[in-house]
């Protein structure tokens, strides 16, 4: 695939004017990055950034009915291969498989054919992702579920800094770690102290006592701080400035907003600051961090400057005989 350069010939298509050549062309897109053995070549051809737009801007039910070619629904086999993206660790594709099983759901309610989810396992996968965080997926996978008669869980915001304990707890669940749940109850953990939440913590305080698996349980962490909804506390919009620089650099945002970065203070921070105050050990993060503000700095100095240069028109009012003139 990556030899043929399919992702690059698929962006194209995912520019078409026509609706149904754009979404098979995103639906295959999302397919290919859901393989992590090809994800980055997928990412850098930029055809995954079309996936997002189409997905809000359409109504699956509406779309079912636009085109005979998907009218009738997919076959199971076909529907089997789509299952796996359900679990991608890639939001636009999990966005995408949610969108097109909703669509596949009121197709195979009209049909008498919902038994179908089941027998390919698309149940579980349908609810982890009806539970999860992200907003778009977590809203298609809902109404799926609602249409083949499913029970619906507990729906997690993408506010963490606002989850209760149980929302918590839940999280822990779904990503895996269901038999450290509890001591997440007994710690009184809330959103706010999961985003803080250190290796040693983890250890001493939640007992997850294998190395490896911290280290799993902090990849998790870290891509549900990349997801979240920092707006309750973020009035400065320091997650958009970081995203600006990588969706990577979000991991850092609640740690800036803990040590009381806000529009002034992130002027003057130093890389000693960065570290100390806001928890950033990554070096080379660092220095993108501190050379992003001062680019913003300079463009800022530079549209100053270009503004007080621009030429006035003065106007000199003097008298004579007949009345006031300006003179330019």
């Amino acid at each position: 695939m990556i030899k043929r350069k399919v992702p690059m010939w698929l962006f194209p298509l995912a520019f078409h004017n026509d609706d149904n050549i754009k979404y098979y062309a995103c639906l295959a897109i999302a397919v290919l990055v859901a393989n992590k053995e090809i994800e980055a070549a997928v990412l850098k051809s930029g055809t995954l950034d079309l996936v997002e737009p189409f997905v809000t801007s359409h109504n699956p039910f509406e779309f079912a009915k636009s085109n005979l070619a998907h009218a009738h629904g997919q076959s199971k086999n076909w529907l089997q291969r789509l299952v796996p993206v359900l679990s991608s660790k890639r939001e636009e594709a999990r966005n995408l498989a949610a969108f097109h099983f909703c669509m596949e759901a009121g197709i195979k309610k009209q049909q008498g054919k919902t038994e179908i989810f089941g027998e390919i396992g698309a149940i579980e996968p349908l609810k982890n992702v009806a539970s999860c965080p992200n907003a778009v997926a977590s809203k298609f996978a809902a109404q799926a579920l609602r249409l083949i008669g499913e029970e619906v869980p507990h729906k997690l915001s993408q506010q963490v800094p606002l989850w209760s304990s149980e929302d918590v707890r839940e999280w822990v669940k779904q990503i895996g770690f269901a038999e450290y749940a509890n001591n997440f109850i007994e710690s009184r953990v809330d959103g706010d102290l999961l985003l803080q939440l250190t290796e040693d913590n983890l250890k001493d305080d939640i007992g997850i006592n294998n190395g490896i698996r911290r280290r799993r349980f902090t990849r998790e962490l870290q891509n549900l701080k990349k997801m979240a909804d920092y707006s309750s506390r973020d009035t400065a919009n320091i997650n958009t400035f970081l995203q600006g620089i990588g969706p990577e650099f979000s991991i850092y945002t609640y740690s800036m907003l803990n040590a009381g970065v806000d529009k002034e203070s992130i002027r003057g921070l130093s890389e000693d600051q960065l570290i100390k105050e806001c928890s950033i050990t990554n070096s080379i993060h660092r220095l993108r961090i501190l050379d992003s503000i001062r680019a913003k700095e300079n463009a800022l100095g530079v549209s100053m400057e270009e503004s007080l240069d621009k030429s006035l028109d003065v106007f000199v009012s003097y008298r004579r005989s007949n009345g006031s003139q300006l003179a330019r």
